[in-house]
């Protein structure tokens, strides 16, 4: 199956998933799998791209694309 174009994600989400992935959080991660929508509660290892699309890789080894993104929340545990 074909992967639509790419569509670029704020700056802002970015950075925001870059500082989750530094610190290790626990976070929550709804986003669209081919045609229906996954939830996931794991930490962000990693952003990187790759084939003019950007990725973020989870502890489990689950790697998203960055534009199936529909929400992110961090997991509180105090």
């Amino acid at each position: 199956m074909n992967n639509p174009p790419y569509r670029r994600i704020a700056c802002r989400l970015y950075d925001e998933l870059e500082l989750l992935a530094l610190r290790g959080q626990m976070v929550t991660l709804v986003f669209r799998s081919e045609s229906k929508s996954e939830t996931l509660q794991d930490r962000i290892t990693d952003l990187f791209s790759e084939a003019d699309a950007e990725f973020l890789r989870t502890e489990t080894g689950r790697v998203i694309r960055l534009d199936a993104l529909e929400a992110v929340g961090i997991l509180d545990f105090s």
